[in-house]
């Protein structure tokens, strides 16, 4: 039996082989796929060296590029040093704060998956802001995984996350445990064959449950109607032919190279827009840019990812603008603004410098960089830059809390 000892490659595995298998389909097809599904094309050459420079980015980011910049010596991390009753109390803080988490999304109806558009008027809706609670948790997860609070975190994670229908928690799931198993030498190549058999068997069941969620989060949250839909849903899935949709709509959601031929094609379009101001700069995604805005008093502006969702498919044109977006491929921004091509890069190696900065503060552990390996494989190269950003703001207040924390067991408890 042949173990795996770094579950990360498969995970990388996994995305070259998605993006290969997407630019099969199209070569074959002359359509795109994914959120572009239904847009011919048929130019073989710019399908090359799309597939090409996603592969690369892949490659580069994730491979030699993490490599490096996680040698960076960081002095003073607190996961290292913290004790064990420090990481229950932040447990039992963390529980509290995602409770209230979600019975605020309950009751104002936002935050779910495809509700872009939906915003609260609750003066407490600023908490949310200052305490992004699903990003804590993923912190939080390398680093107290065998805690005693652990158990209750996740399972309130995994509600909160599934009731607004993001069914993304399956992958950081996932990514962990395959990662816990590996480093205990306990992850063969049939272990992986069965967990990924399991999510093919599964997904049809997982994405009709999506559907439904997703539909209920914008009419108001009710347990039984949405327990009655959920029943008719699956009764009335076509196995077989959802079990090929499902495939194609995993490797859809997988892979970039649809996004990034698109956005050549009307790179020019993209660009005029950009330069008219139809949608924000990479440089102001984010929680950041946001705080720009709001003080320079600046309407909002959706990101390229919003406003590319108008150019998808003909069977994607789901909802409104603005309620959803796609992956454009992280090297999109270089041919809707060339001019920018080194600030771009600069930027992103700032950003990559500074994630693995904050990381290190939190834990040098590696299993705590296995996290920031899966954010970067997640939000860096689809691009989510936003998201990016958010997660480098949640590590700072999560150090923030640990602090607290720290000074907090010094009357709670005889420090270990």
């Amino acid at each position: 039996m042949i173990n795996i000892t770094d579950s990360k490659k498969i995970w990388l595995l996994i995305y070259i082989i998605s993006n290969m298998v997407a630019a099969t389909i199209i070569f074959f097809t002359g359509m795109l796929v994914g959120d572009f599904e239904g847009v011919p094309f048929e130019d073989d050459f710019l399908l090359l060296f799309s597939l090409a420079i996603i592969l690369i980015s892949y490659w580069f980011f994730l491979g030699p590029l993490f490599s490096w910049v996680k040698r960076f010596k960081v002095d003073g991390n607190r996961g290292n040093t913290c004790n064990r009753n420090e990481k229950y109390l932040f447990g039992i803080v963390l529980f509290f704060m995602q409770i209230g988490f979600m019975a605020f999304n309950l009751l104002e109806g936002v935050n779910a998956a495809g509700s872009g558009g939906a915003v609260s008027n609750s003066p407490f809706a600023i908490i949310w802001v200052i305490f992004p609670v699903d990003m804590l948790f993923v912190i939080y997860y390398p680093l107290c995984r065998y805690e005693k609070m652990f158990k209750f975190n996740l399972i309130i994670w995994l509600v909160s996350n599934l009731q607004r229908g993001w069914s993304g928690v399956f992958i950081i799931l996932m990514f962990f445990e395959l990662g816990i198993l590996a480093k205990k030498g306990k992850l063969s190549i049939s272990r992986v064959s069965i967990v990924g058999v399991g999510v093919l068997i599964l997904y049809p069941f997982v994405i009709a449950s999506k559907w439904v969620i997703r539909s209920f989060s914008k009419v108001g949250f009710d347990f039984f109607d949405m327990s009655t839909g959920l029943v008719r849903a699956f009764s009335e899935i076509d196995y077989v032919a959802a079990l090929s949709e499902g495939f194609l709509h995993l490797i859809g959601r997988l892979q970039t190279v649809s996004a990034l031929i698109e956005t050549i094609v009307i790179r020019k379009t993209l660009s005029h827009a950009f330069d008219a101001g139809s949608f924000l700069p990479f440089w102001k995604e984010g929680l950041f840019g946001l705080l720009y805005d709001k003080v320079f008093s600046v309407g909002k502006i959706m990101t390229l990812g919003v406003y590319f969702t108008q150019y998808t498919g003909p069977n994607n044109a789901i909802g409104d603008l603005g309620e959803w977006n796609v992956n454009s491929g992280f090297p999109s921004w270089v041919f809707i603004a060339p001019e920018y091509l080194f600030f771009y890069l600069g930027y992103v190696f700032m950003l990559c410098v500074f994630s693995v900065f904050l990381t290190k503060k939190i834990s040098a552990d590696d299993f705590q960089l296995d996290g920031l390996w899966l954010i970067w494989l997640l939000f860096l190269l689809p691009p989510w830059l936003g998201a990016f950003v958010g997660y480098i703001y949640a590590m700072i207040v999560f150090i923030a809390i640990m602090w607290c924390v720290n000074k907090m067991t010094t009357l709670f408890f005889v420090s270990e």
